[in-house]
């Protein structure tokens, strides 16, 4: 066997040629099935383009590429493995124009590959990476973990196709022909497209969506057994149309029981099945009459119309028309949504109007002792009165009733703006009303001379939280319920929030409340405020609060009842020399952002608040740049102003490291500019050029003429485009342009992350700062290893008193909790039970297998 190892001749142009012998280590062209090759990049060094030309066809035994770009045009065939790794910045490349590759296995980690040609192979393609194109694909196995994209007219042909939580894709006219199917990811398709199959198991998505106004069939054929139709109950993954298109799946029969997802999304959008009995499509609409519990779904976004009495054990989620001979929604079944339901409805589940500015109408006649919600700022209409509990969720929603004399359920409104109308009921005619009860309930009478209407409530109210006026139709009333609440007030940016992310210790918090009333503020059960009301508004300002999380609640003591909203404020700690140091990860502010908290971090520069000072916040595993003067910011505005985006993770945790082992900015900046992404967009430039292009990257604008000529001086006397470029980026302009771009910048830590993972999965919590601090700086300096730091974990009283006494099957199910967040599957813990029981492997070496996992990345690590 002979390795070949690429190694690129400079010359004037970054595209090399395979026929020349003189770009490889050898000195010889690599083609026979012996030849092994090596395709890598040094860090900091040129990428090359190696172009397999047009008409040529080379053989050899095995690819290892980790660097350059692989263009083939001709034909290349490798008995053995060719894999493709991302190990170095920036990533290598794949690209067929028009050629083909033949292999025995193939493996993409990470990468991206244009494919407008054919890829065979004989065993298994494994993708984690990217393969996009007008491309031929045939595979015994295709095992898809990231993102296959296929143009128009694209096939793929396998014995077995597993996407395993990856993206299939095809364009118009694509095909895929598979002996069996196991989808745990999307698979779509657009015009004309098809999947054909002997078996299939799908537990992801099964997808079609043309353009908009443009009506594409997407159709699914499996052709031996679709394990998730038994008996008409469809079961597992989801199934969606979009744009009006139709999703045809020919699974065997027709669907009667949903207990899967179905979304239709669009004005005649079908979901259909093949029906046997009369050679044909048959829409779901005509099949559908129950919807399973806990795993049913069906979300209407278009207009659903069946003359079958429906069953929803599950969920309905709503935001077009559905119209039933009668909907009957049982005790574990739910409606959400808006629109219009036509038809009568049997409620013991619950109702849940949704939707801002939306509402959701029952215009049929509505019994059961169901609930009904009502979210912020939608509205629910009851068009022949009703009965249960209907209860406002966040405020400001409203409730219609088009019958009042009919309704007979009660209303729970604990948040201030609610509003009731009643039809048929002017506001003129009302001589009078008053609210009656006690604090858990009461009713409200509304005199209109002789006669009277009242409406129950649930909770304790006064005759003062309710004030009435002329409703939004002719001849109704409008009743609007005014408690107190409570929120987190910016003074600065006359900004309201309910969950926050502060630096700041002193701050106002305030909210709404009948005039006069007294309001209590709590912290947990604690009272740390009391004020009056001022018109119909209170405020507090709280100072000198400790770091922590803080839940404050405001109540008004006496008759008058208790608000039952919650302001969450976190208080992080104060900065050192600009930075505000925690003992928190990325993924637990990741987690605190996506339930709705907000940063509020006040800043040195361009944030006119002012207290505190925090340009970074340092997190166990990395950091959250939050102000324009710091690496991350230069970083960010680098992507920005030259690639045009956002940056990516491993990238700027990458040039972070870089920076922190003295590299110069300068080097940095020339990296960017050297980068083939770079000069993919911008080609080669004149000063001139490279001047323009960079002031309206980093500044959003043109370059004067004096400047270009100032700037152009500089380069002409010999200061390199990497300074020039440093010096524009971390201008003042630059960094006001880009202010709100880099409020918000995460570079990971490989060393904390390491830290972090390890104490999370054997210890079961966060690494404390002593600890992380002393682990870090001896890793980074070569003191202590990575195996070092597990085994002097593992070899802990802390790690003994967890662990000890348990079994391997207890220890290792112990740590996929802690560190996967879930129970090992049978082949994991067969692996690692096998591994210590023949002792080729010890617990700390099973610490670092699952804590330093890919998986375990993605538990315990996130981009905030």
């Amino acid at each position: 066997m002979t390795t070949y190892t690429f190694t690129p001749v400079a010359t004037t142009t970054v595209t090399v040629y395979w026929h020349d012998p003189s770009q490889w280590s050898s000195n010889s062209v690599p083609d026979g099935i012996a030849a092994d090759v090596v395709l890598n990049r040094p860090a900091n060094t040129t990428t090359y383009y190696l172009l397999i030309d047009s008409g040529e066809t080379y053989a050899i035994r095995s690819l290892s590429m980790s660097g350059h770009v692989l263009y083939i045009e001709g034909a290349l065939s490798v008995s053995g493995d060719f894999q493709i790794q991302n190990t170095n910045y920036p990533h290598p490349r794949l690209d067929l124009e028009g050629g083909s590759l033949t292999v025995g296995s193939f493996e993409n980690i990470g990468n991206s590959i244009t494919a407008n040609g054919t890829i065979q192979s004989t065993g298994t393609i494994n993708n984690e990476g990217n393969i996009s194109g007008s491309f031929t694909i045939a595979a015994a196995t295709l095992l898809n973990e990231s993102v296959i994209e296929g143009a128009v007219g694209s096939s793929i042909t396998v014995q077995s196709l597993q996407n395993a939580g990856g993206t299939i894709s095809g364009d118009n006219g694509s095909s895929i022909n598979a002996g069996s199917v196991v989808n745990s990811g999307t698979i779509s398709g657009g015009a004309g497209a098809t999947l054909t199959t002997v078996s299939m198991q799908n537990t992801g998505l099964l997808l079609t969506s043309g353009p908009v106004n443009t009506p594409v069939t997407y159709t699914v054929h499996v052709l031996g057994g679709f394990s998730n139709l038994l008996n008409g109950v469809l079961t597992g993954g989801s199934y969606e149309a979009t744009y009006g298109s139709t999703l045809d799946l020919d699974i065997g029969g027709n669907i009667t029981t949903l207990a899967a997802t179905i979304l239709l999304a669009g004005q005649g959008t079908e979901v259909s099945t093949f029906d046997a009995s009369s050679a044909g499509y048959v829409p779901l609409q005509s099949t559908l009459r129950n919807i399973a519990s806990t795993t049913g779904v069906l979300a209407i976004n278009t207009t659903y119309a069946t003359s079958n009495t429906l069953a929803d054990d599950g969920r309905i989620s709503l935001a077009g028309t559905l119209s039933t001979a009668g909907l009957t929604i049982g005790s574990t079944g739910s409606l959400d949504g808006y629109g219009t339901v036509n038809g009568p409805v049997q409620n013991s589940g619950t109702i849940f109007a949704k939707g801002s500015g939306d509402t959701l109408t029952l215009s049929g006649a509505v019994s059961g002792g169901g609930s009904f919600n009502i979210a912020s700022h939608a509205t629910l209409e009851l068009g022949s009165g009703g009965a249960g509990q209907i209860a406002f969720a966040d405020g400001f929603g409203v409730l219609t009733l088009d019958m009042p004399s009919s309704f007979t359920g009660t209303i729970v409104s604990p948040l201030p703006g609610d509003e009731l109308v009643l039809s048929g009921i002017a506001y003129g005619s009302v001589t009078g009303y008053n609210y009656s009860g006690d604090t858990n309930g009461g009713t409200l009478i509304l005199q209109e001379g002789t006669a009277s209407q009242s409406l129950q409530f649930t909770g304790s109210y006064t005759t003062a939280d309710f004030s009435l006026g002329s409703g939004p139709q002719s001849s109704s009333l409008g009743i609007s319920i005014d408690p107190p609440t409570i929120a987190y007030f910016n003074t600065m940016t006359q900004t309201i929030y309910n969950r926050v992310i502060t630096n700041n210790n002193t701050f106002i918090l305030g909210g709404a409340a009948p005039a006069s009333h007294s309001v209590q503020v709590f912290d947990g059960g604690q009272l740390v405020s009391q004020v009056t009301a001022s018109a119909t508004a209170w405020s507090s300002q709280l100072a000198g609060v400790g770091t922590g999380l803080h839940e404050y609640t405001a109540s008004t003591p006496g008759p008058a009842r208790t608000a039952s909203s919650v302001v969450d404020v976190l208080v992080i700690p104060s900065p050192v020399n600009l930075i505000s140091t925690t003992d928190m990860s990325s993924s637990d502010i990741a987690g605190l952002l996506a339930n709705g908290y907000a940063l509020q971090i006040s800043r040195t520069r361009s944030i006119p608040e002012t207290t505190g000072g925090t340009e970074a916040v340092s997190l166990v595993d990395g950091t959250l740049s939050v102000g324009p003067d710091t690496s991350e910011a230069l970083l960010q505005r680098f992507y920005l102003g030259l690639l045009g985006r956002s940056y990516d993770g491993p990238g700027i945790s990458y040039y972070e490291q870089a920076l922190e082992r003295g590299v110069s900015p300068g080097t940095i900046a020339s990296d960017f500019l050297s980068s083939p992404e770079y000069t993919a967009l911008h080609g080669s430039q004149t000063d001139t050029q490279f001047l323009t292009s960079t002031f309206e990257g980093e500044l959003g604008r043109a370059p004067s003429a004096s400047e270009l000529s100032s700037f152009g001086n500089v380069l002409a006397s010999g200061t390199s485009r990497a300074d020039v470029l440093v010096a524009i980026a971390n201008s003042l302009e630059a960094k006001g342009y880009n202010q709100i771009a880099t409020q918000q910048v995460f570079a990971r830590d490989p060393y904390g992350t390491y830290v972090h993972e390890l104490y999370e999965t054997g210890l079961g919590r966060e690494v404390d700062l002593p600890s992380l601090t002393a682990d870090r700086t001896a890793l980074v300096n070569g003191t202590m290893t990575f195996d070092q730091l597990a085994q002097g974990i593992a070899t802990s009283p802390e790690f003994s008193s967890l662990h000890e006494a348990q079994t391997d099957t207890q220890y290792v199910s112990s740590l996929y909790e802690a560190g996967l967040g879930r129970m090992p599957d049978a082949p994991g813990l067969q692996f690692w039970e096998s591994g210590l029981s023949s002792g080729a492997l010890t617990r700390a070496d099973v610490l670092v297998g699952i804590g330093t996992s890919p998986e375990a990345a993605g538990h315990l690590t996130a981009s905030p």
